[in-house]
Order: C-alpha cells, then structure tokens, then sequence
C-alpha cells in the first residue's frame, strides 16, 4: 500500500504540477492566471514528486524485507523447536582413554591417598561435577565429561584409565562434538584411590603418558608404569 499510494502521489506530482495547481489552489485568487506559480515551482513540485516516489519505494521495500525477514525467523524457530522435540537423548559414548600425567601418595592414618592426574579436553568436566550440576536448582548440561572410577583399590596394581565420554542432553549440544576429543585442549583432571596400608600400590595406565603440557613421554600401551610426581597439580575446574 505505501509504495502503491506513494507512486501514484508522486507520479501525478511529476507528470502534471500544472493540474494540481489549478485544481487545488486556483480558487483562492480572484484573477488565477496572473498568481500562476513560475515555471520554477512547478519544476520544484516535479522534484518532489520524484522525491516522494523514492521516499515510497524505499519504505515500501524496508516494510517488505522486515516482513520477509520475520517470517524467516518464525519459521526458523519452528523447525528448530521442531528438531527439539524430536530429538532422542543418545546413550553416553566412549570418545577414548586420556593421557595420564602422574601420581602422588599421601600417607593417612588408614592407608595411603593416591591422586592420578590426567589431561582432558577444555569442554571437558569431571563426572562428578557433571552429576552434581544435574541435580542442583540451577541445573547445567556438561556433555562432555571425563570418568575415572572412583573408590579403594584392593589389587595390585593399581589401574587407572580415565576415558571421554560424549553424553548429549539437548539438540543444541551437538554442536559441541567436535571439541570433545582426546588431545583437544589441556586441562587437568584428577581422580582419587585410598590404599589400605603404609605402602602405595604400583599405579600403571593402559593410556599414554604426557607431561603437563601434553608431550608424550610414552605412548599408550598396557601396563604403563604411572610417574610418581614430586608435588601435586592443581586441576581445572
């Protein structure tokens, strides 16, 4: 309707500044044809005319696009509500074993504490947090999560393989994928072993072993023999 109405007023105005004069303001003088307005102003109404065609065309195509564009996001967001509610939460996937730093012992009155570090990816968090944050008022999705078990060890020696596990909980953590692999990034994790006993357990890894900046020092093979550290590390939240 803008542009339609706008190009008409602005064509009649261009074509014929004449005919409007005399249609609309000869009235007014008692002698018309010596108040006619110079060539000069017709030439200004011929302008404005133009002006006005533009002016209509512009707002016409701004209303159009804004319309288009609208529609575009409400379709959007119906398929993406769409793909929502059809989206079946998958089964927690294995990405693969992690690289294992080292160790330390710490002697406690019943036994000895074992803290393994390992690295992680930055998406990555542990189980633990991820369990926790699931449960809490606010809740928050950690797709990606590392797992180490938990608990006393009882044999020797100790295994630990701390593995990658890809467990989507919404369609728009799929994007996320990519950054859920072994060797993406290098945040320290840890995982805790309480040892009956005054003396520490071997630890070994299946896993390959890295320094804290992800060096390979070994590569991963059964039975890796796990660093004793000379100081703790401190993990990545």
């Amino acid at each position: 309707m803008v542009i339609v109405v706008g190009v008409l007023v602005g064509g009649v105005m261009a074509a014929s500044p004449r005919r409007i004069w005399w249609a609309t303001e000869s009235w007014k003088f008692r002698n018309p044809e010596a108040n006619e307005p110079s060539d000069t102003a017709y030439g200004m109404t011929r302008a404005g005319g133009v002006f006005v065609i533009l002016l209509a065309l512009f707002l016409g195509t701004s209303i159009i696009s804004d319309h288009r564009k609208a529609e575009q996001r409400r379709e959007a967001k119906e398929q993406q509500q769409a793909a929502e509610r059809a989206f079946v939460v998958p089964l927690p996937e294995k990405r693969g074993l992690l690289p294992v730093i080292g160790y330390i012992a710490e002697q406690q009155e019943r036994g000895t504490a074992i803290t393994v570090y390992y690295l992680a990816p930055r998406e990555a968090v542990r189980e633990a947090v991820r369990d926790s944050a699931s449960r809490g008022a606010i809740k928050s999705n950690f797709p990606c999560y590392t797992s180490a078990g938990q608990g006393p060890a009882k044999d020797a020696p100790l295994l630990v393989n701390p593995e990658l596990f890809w467990a989507p909980k919404e369609l728009g953590d799929l994007d996320k994928s990519d950054r859920c692999s072994p060797g993406v990034g290098r945040k320290v994790h840890e995982t805790s072993r309480f040892v009956g006993g005054s003396a520490a357990l071997p630890v070994v890894t299946d896993s390959a072993i890295v320094d804290r900046y992800g060096t390979e020092i070994r590569p991963a093979a059964s039975g890796n023999v796990v660093p004793k550290l000379t100081a703790e590390l401190y993990p990545d939240p």
